[in-house]
Order: C-alpha cells, then sequence, then structure tokens
C-alpha cells in the first residue's frame, strides 16, 4: 500500500508544480510581449519533446530507469532555480520550456515503469486511476496559490517553488525503499530513427513489429481519450469566454469543479480499488457533463465540468490500467509502452491546437470545435466497447 500512495504522491506534488511553472511562464510572457509570445512558449515546449524524447527514453537500460528519474527530477530543479533568475529573458524562457518539457516527457515512461515493477497487480487499477487523476489537485489548487504569488511576489517565488518540489520528489524516491527498477526489459535499440515521431513510428503498436496499434482497443482508447481531452483544452477557453460570456473568476471556478471531480476519484482511489464508474458509463457520463457545461445556464457550466472531470478521471484510469494490462500480456516493456504513449499524448495535442487555431483563424465559431469535440467520443466509445469485448474474452 505504501508504494501505491508513493506514487500518487509524487504524480500530485509533481503537477502541482507543473502548473505553478506553466502559470508563471504563460502569464509573464502574455502581459509582457503578447499573445505571439505565448504561441512560441507552447511550440518550445511541444516539439522538442515530440521529436527527441522517445527516442531517450527507448535507449536508458533498464537497471537504470530509477536512478535515472532521480537524475532527472534533480536536473529539473537545477534548471528550474536558474530560471527564477533569468526569466526576464524571453530567449531564457524559450530555451527553458523546451528543455524542462522534454527532460519530463523522457521521465514520464520511466515512472510509469517504476510503478508497473513496483506496485502489486491488485493495487495496480486504483495507482494508475491515482496517478491520472493526480491532476486534479493541480486544478484545484495551483491557480489559487499561484495566482497569489504571482500578484504578490511575481514568477521568480513560482519558480523556486517548483524547484524545491523536484528536489522533494527525488529525495522522496530516493528514500522509497520499495521502488525499484525493473529487473529485464527490451534491449535498447541501435537504429537512431527509432522513437521518431513519423506517422509509421505512432501507427504500430510498441514493441510490436509490423502489428498496428488500431488492432488494439486499448491502445486505440487511449488514441481517442487523448484526442477528447485535448480538443476540449484547446475549445474551453474560447468557448466559455465567447459563447457562455462567463468572466475570468467564473472561469476559474469552473476548472476547479472538473478539477474537483478528479479529485474524488484520486481520493477514492487511495482508499479502494473499485471503480467509482463503470467505463461506457464514464464515457456517457463525461460527454454529458461536458454537454451540460455547454447548454444549462446559471449553474450548468459548473455542474458539467464536475461530472466531467469525474468521468473522465475514472475513464483515464481504466485506459491506463488496460494499456498496462496489453503490455503484460504481450511481454512488452513498460517503458517501450509509455514512451510510445507519451509522444502520442505530445502529437494528438500538437495536432489538436493547429487545428483549433486554423479554426478560429478563419473566423469560425467555437460551436465547430464543439461538434468536432462530440464526434470524437464515438470512436472513444467503441474502442471502450471492443475493450471491454475483449476483457470478458480472456
Amino acid at each position: 500500500m505504501s508504494d501505491k500512495r508513493t506514487f500518487i504522491g509524487i504524480a500530485a506534488v509533481n503537477q502541482f508544480g507543473n502548473w505553478l511553472t506553466f502559470l508563471s511562464v504563460i502569464v509573464f510572457a502574455q502581459q509582457t510581449y503578447g499573445s505571439a509570445a505565448s504561441a512560441l512558449i507552447f511550440l518550445a515546449q511541444t516539439v522538442p519533446a515530440l521529436l527527441a524524447a522517445r527516442s531517450i527514453s527507448d535507449r536508458i537500460p533498464v537497471r537504470y530507469t530509477r536512478r535515472a528519474w532521480i537524475l532527472g527530477q534533480v536536473t529539473l530543479a537545477g534548471i528550474t532555480l536558474g530560471i527564477a533568475f533569468t526569466y526576464h529573458y524571453f530567449a531564457a524562457i524559450l530555451a527553458y520550456v523546451a528543455i524542462s518539457m522534454m527532460i519530463r516527457a523522457v521521465l514520464n515512461p520511466l515512472y510509469m515503469a517504476l510503478l508497473v515493477e513496483s506496485v502489486p497487480q491488485p493495487q495496480r487499477q486504483s495507482t494508475l486511476t491515482g496517478v491520472g487523476a493526480a491532476g486534479s489537485i493541480a486544478v484545484v489548487i495551483s491557480p489559487a496559490v499561484g495566482g497569489l504569488l504571482l500578484a504578490a511576489a511575481g514568477p521568480a517565488y513560482l519558480f523556486l517553488l517548483d524547484a524545491a518540489n523536484f528536489v522533494a520528489v527525488s529525495l522522496w524516491m530516493l528514500m522509497t525503499k520499495g521502488v525499484q527498477s525493473p529487473k529485464s526489459g527490451n534491449p535498447p535499440t541501435s537504429q537512431w530513427w527509432s522513437g521518431l515521431p513519423s506517422p509509421r513510428a505512432l501507427a504500430l503498436a510498441p514493441g510490436l513489429a509490423n502489428r498496428h496499434a488500431w488492432g488494439f482497443p486499448a491502445l486505440t482508447a487511449w488514441i481517442f481519450l487523448l484526442l477528447v481531452g485535448a480538443l476540449l483544452n484547446a475549445l474551453e477557453t474560447p468557448f466559455s469566454f465567447t459563447i457562455l460570456q462567463v468572466s475570468e473568476a467564473e472561469f476559474g471556478w469552473i476548472l476547479a469543479c472538473f478539477g474537483a471531480g478528479g479529485l474524488l476519484v484520486l481520493i477514492a482511489s487511495l482508499f479502494s480499488e473499485a471503480k467509482p464508474l463503470r467505463p461506457r458509463l464514464a464515457v456517457v457520463g463525461y460527454a454529458f457533463g461536458l454537454l451540460v457545461w455547454m447548454v444549462l445556464p446559471t449553474f450548468g457550466p459548473y455542474l458539467g465540468f464536475f461530472i466531467a472531470g469525474l468521468s473522465a478521471a475514472t475513464l483515464s484510469g481504466w485506459v491506463r490500467t488496460s494499456v498496462d494490462a496489453w503490455s503484460q500480456t504481450n511481454n512488452i516493456d513498460p517503458k517501450l509502452v509509455w514512451g510510445w504513449a507519451n509522444q502520442s499524448t505530445l502529437f494528438v495535442n500538437l495536432v489538436s491546437y493547429v487545428l483549433a487555431s486554423v479554426l478560429f483563424g478563419l473566423g469560425l465559431s467555437p460551436i465547430y470545435l464543439a461538434a468536432l469535440l462530440f464526434l470524437a467520443f464515438v470512436p472513444l466509445g467503441a474502442s471502450v466497447h471492443r475493450q471491454l469485448r475483449e476483457n470478458r474474452r480472456s
């Protein structure tokens, strides 16, 4: 049980710090340099990680997984400490977001490999659910704490707090004796192009030569869950302010309701192995919550985002568990599987945000992106149904 809470706790602390850093970077850049600077920051934090992270993580020997993860956290602490004193230079900000995001993208598959190795199978599902919902703490707490610190003391203190977070989680992992590196895994590849984000590399199932990911419902469910989340991220701000016409304070509370729903799932995962919702109901609840957010006045956005957050966190945990079970069944190194999953996340985010930028650049209403968002629930629901049917067969 202690290892389960260790992984959920570390994920929560990391997410809290990452939100503080993102808040300080994006607000400072927007206020100082304008919207074009915000777009450059997005590209800097996405493209290098998409190109290089999977290639690097695939090449780290499994016996060094824990050591490499701790070293990565210490490195993040060092560069975050540095940006606390150099954030006045825009070039320094761009370099920081590019390097820090790439390091985090390298460390994510290592973290998942450590989790799979260290957490017993009966506790795996609730642990993965808790890790997936850990960002909910950040959504609920970080904007309030970060906004207060940003207004009262400036960005430097947010960076310093995040640097302390990186040190804290590295010490936490170092002192947790039950967390060990995997004892075996797929040998690192010698092909320099392995892990590059070509359409073929993303479409192929990780660790299985010439087998397409579309043939495995657990992997397709991961892709379409990412797509729904990315489209929602691209839609929530323009829809809230343009269509719903909420204030900035109201928007913050709406986001907090989404986080509160996920936080409820996280708390439940700490004390129980049961899922708060069945997977099919979670898909329906996610879509229904977003519909309530869009169409019901007054309390609709708050209630809708709470339902969506609860459903999304539950579904995220179930899909993560399905991907983990798939890797175990096919005897695939978890580091390779989660490296593919991490790269897929970056790719889907990039495609979704570019699509949203094109639609909004053409002057189209956010309603069109909302229609695409609801259409994405169709293949997501189909993938979940296929995986459940496959579970029954096995």
